[in-house]
């Protein structure tokens, strides 16, 4: 339940694309598809906001897209106003700089810009999350790929604790829902109406539970929901990760195509993406091997045939992803699918 309604939070996110010559991708990082602007006035203010031509104070304006700066004079800004052109003209008549080199000369342009379009809670949180992927960086002095790794085993050993009490609150569930099961069944066919109704909630009394003790196990989202869209805001924002390669990786921040298809693949594309593929193997294997002691035989084909649907419903959606995020995913599948295999031993 949590992955899919995880699943429903990333297809919310993943309508928008981003494209730079031939490679594309959507998703979280999405909203990159637009180009941001920062203006500068005559007293040193910068600001995230629209080229407001009527303002004589702007100096500068800063046209930024997924991978480049360009800085504008108030020279060209002031022909973009005349002629009402779009900001991709107007970028043009600047002086572009790739955004890594930018933000390190301009960390105060960087600090308007980051994160802007998060609520401030998650604004904040993305920025910690930033920060501690940094000191990862420089405390291991390892490449970013393994940065990226290192970082998703600590959020997965850091949130244990909440998946654990996760995990209880579901056992607990489903051994109540095995218990309730004939019963309700037995109820239904023998009433209707009020009278079945009466019984029921005769029944949930008795257990010492309401209707919907079901959703218990949905509060660990309170939890992790949050961490999760601030992580991968900062992996589809950090411009740490232009230009970096890793495995066989030639960018971290595009997707890791390493040929392309004789033909379009509907929703894929054309280039073939090896490791949202190894991803949901991950994720296919972690179905395979799922077991619940409380189900019935058929209850748990039925579990697994529904993590096999989400595992690749989640290749769709990942697949044209930069490869940061889908390196992220991928070692938090590989740690699920090795907690899958240890509980499997220890429950027999």
């Amino acid at each position: 339940m949590l992955r899919f309604i995880f699943f429903i939070f990333f297809i919310f996110f993943s309508t928008s694309s981003f494209s730079e010559g031939s490679r594309e991708f959507s998703g979280l990082a999405g909203y990159l598809d637009e180009l941001k602007v920062v203006v500068q006035t005559d007293d040193g203010q910068l600001s995230l906001s629209n080229i407001d031509c009527s303002n004589k104070k702007i100096t500068h304006a800063y046209i930024i897209s997924y991978n480049k700066v360009s800085t504008v004079s108030r020279k060209s800004i002031n022909s973009f106003c005349i002629n009402k052109n779009n900001l991709s003209l107007l970028a043009k008549l600047g002086h572009y700089k790739d955004i890594y080199n930018f933000y390190n000369e301009n960390p105060d342009i960087y600090d308007v810009v980051s994160y802007s379009h998060l609520w401030m809670p998650f604004k904040y949180l993305s920025y910690s999350i930033e920060y501690i992927i940094n000191k990862i960086k420089k405390n291991l002095d390892i490449s970013w790929g393994w940065t990226v790794i290192f970082f998703s085993i600590l959020v997965n050993f850091t949130l244990y604790p909440v998946n654990i009490l996760v995990d209880k609150i579901q056992e607990n569930v489903n051994l109540i829902s095995s218990k309730l099961k004939p019963t309700l069944k037995e109820i239904k066919r023998n009433y209707d109406g009020e009278d079945a109704h009466n019984k029921i909630m005769q029944e949930y009394r008795i257990n010492g539970v309401t209707p919907f003790y079901t959703l218990k196990p949905m509060l660990g989202l309170f939890v992790k929901i949050p961490i999760l869209i601030s992580i991968f805001n900062v992996l589809a924002q950090m411009p740490q990760f232009h230009s970096q390669s890793f495995a066989w990786f030639d960018d971290l921040a595009y997707p890791d195509a390493i040929f392309l298809l004789a033909t379009n693949v509907p929703f894929l594309g054309q280039d073939f993406n090896l490791l949202p593929v190894f991803m949901t193997l991950i994720a296919i294997l972690s179905a395979f091997f799922y077991n619940n002691q409380y189900l019935t035989e058929y209850e748990t084909k039925i579990a697994k045939t529904k993590l096999y649907i989400i595992a690749l419903l989640f290749l769709v959606v990942f697949y044209p992803f930069p490869a940061v995020m889908v390196l992220y995913w991928t070692m938090a599948n590989i740690l699920h699918f090795s907690n899958t295999i240890i509980k499997g031993i220890v429950g027999r």
